[in-house]
């Protein structure tokens, strides 16, 4: 038995009026008329001609034709209605997630001497995100550093035991892995398992590690590749890779449009009295030329600076050699 055409009426005839098969769908409409007034008629069944009622072999082309398009219209809107609701759900049962990272003012908080004593703390936590770096303390010093952290970039060797005396509970804790064995070290801490590993490491690691899972992430190992080797271009056969503060950097450039930074930069080569870092009194060691290349993050950052693409709450003078 053929198909009907009774299901499409008018409807079939408007979708069609806007392809190039017009003069079908008027012989369509033509014939449809002409059964209804065969059926308004009372003409018996016997003397009505069926082929009024029954679409031709054209016209079932055309229907499939257009029940196709109908169908590929619906998977696309269900398709986007999925998509929706997997947002919403996420936001639900991922509260922390920033998934409102987008159109956000942030700023990368390094661990310089040069923030010491400049009151930047209300500044730097006006900002959307505020991203931290390895151990830096903010408790003894809100009124330079400020006291929100949104992220905080770490390794095994630069965690703090207990993260909470120098964290948001709503913190993200985002593990930077160098090597198998953070990924194992991290395994051991979720797991509290008791035979800590301790080898291989260059700094032994807390043996305890006090935060929630549901607040750590790892850090996708191709934005520390693409900080070392696209950004600084590093060589590949160097031994040597981007600083801390750079992966975070590349990392704010993806998640955000405004990007600051703050408390960048090492003492002059010849300092031995300036300390590295705001939270304490060591000096520059020379174990840093080893695994850094702080001539190439210096010209880097000052390029991206005069570009525009990047702004330092301090001023350009406050740099002297490196980030």
């Amino acid at each position: 038995m053929g198909l009907t055409c009774g299901g499409l009426g008018v409807t079939a005839f408007i979708i069609a009026a806007n392809h190039a098969g017009i003069q079908e769908v008027t012989r369509m409409k033509s014939e449809w008329g002409t059964a209804r007034l065969l059926k308004a008629g009372n003409v018996g069944a016997d003397d009505m001609n069926l082929e009024g009622l029954v679409c031709s072999k054209s016209q079932r082309r055309f229907a499939f034709v257009i029940l196709k398009k109908l169908w590929k219209v619906l998977m696309l809107l269900l398709s986007v209605v999925l998509c929706v609701q997997a947002v919403q759900y996420c936001g639900r049962m991922m509260p922390d997630v920033p998934f409102d990272l987008r159109c956000r003012r942030c700023v990368v908080v390094g661990n310089s001497n040069s923030i010491r004593g400049r009151g930047l703390g209300a500044v730097i936590d006006s900002h959307n995100i505020v991203i931290r770096l390895n151990n830096a303390p903010v408790k003894e010093h809100k009124e330079d550093v400020g006291e929100k952290t949104s992220i905080r970039l770490f390794f095994p060797e630069s965690a703090l035991p207990n993260p909470l005396d120098n964290n948001n509970n709503e913190t993200l804790m985002v593990l930077i892995a160098f090597k198998s064995l953070d990924f194992t070290w991290v395994k051991e801490m979720l797991l509290q398992t008791k035979n800590k590993t301790v080898e291989g490491f260059w700094r032994r690691p807390p043996s305890e590690w006090k935060w929630n899972a549901f607040h750590l992430r790892i850090l996708h190992p191709y934005v520390t590749y693409e900080a070392t080797y696209k950004l600084l271009q590093l060589e590949k056969t160097g031994g040597k890779y981007s600083t801390t503060g750079i992966i975070a950097l590349n990392l704010a450039l993806h998640i955000c449009h405004e990007v600051n930074i703050v408390g960048f930069g090492y003492p002059d080569k010849g300092d031995n009295t300036t300390p590295v870092h705001y939270y304490d009194t060591e000096h520059l060691s020379q174990d840093v030329f080893v695994t850094h290349n702080i001539s190439a993050e210096q010209a880097w950052l000052l390029k991206m600076m005069e570009q525009g693409m990047i702004s330092d709450l301090l001023r350009p003078s406050s740099w002297s050699w490196g980030p």
